[in-house]
């Protein structure tokens, strides 16, 4: 359910790594992201209200058709899949799925596979206080299980 901490989240002041995201929390600082409604398809703002850190060794790359969008999850982070109407988690992704951009348009998946570490990645979540998906590296994602 996590992504790695150099990913680039999107907010409304433009993309920012998740651990800026990390640090701007801790300071009792704000920080509004781009969410979406997935009943409505609708893109909304959320705050992030509280982030969790964790460490891996495995990690699902996911690499897309559009812009060099990749991306970094650990194996149980799900993302909208769009022919399913619904969130799947990472190391279920199949190659020709896809995904939602934030532009609002479909982007393919050309790569998925598992990257084994010798030593640990840092890795993290955010909670927001409106919904629990926000677009990470561009891809829509989900924060829980």
């Amino acid at each position: 359910m996590m992504v790695t901490d150099t990913t680039n989240i999107s907010t409304t002041d433009g993309d920012l790594q998740i651990k800026e995201i990390v640090d701007a929390l801790s300071h009792k600082r704000d920080t509004h992201i781009y969410s979406y409604d997935t009943k409505r398809r609708k893109m909304i703002n959320a705050t992030v209200s509280s982030t969790r850190g964790s460490s891996t060794r495995e990690l699902i790359y996911i690499e897309t058709d559009y812009d060099e969008v990749k991306i970094l999850l650990t194996n149980k982070h799900r993302v909208f899949v769009l022919g399913d109407k619904r969130f799947k988690r990472a190391d279920e992704l199949l190659k020709g799925e896809s995904l939602k951009h934030i532009d609002d348009i479909d982007v393919n998946v050309i790569k998925v596979h598992t990257i084994n570490n010798n030593t640990h990645q840092q890795v993290y979540t955010l909670t927001t206080d409106s919904s629990d998906c926000y677009f990470a590296n561009n891809i829509l994602i989900h924060s829980n299980d």
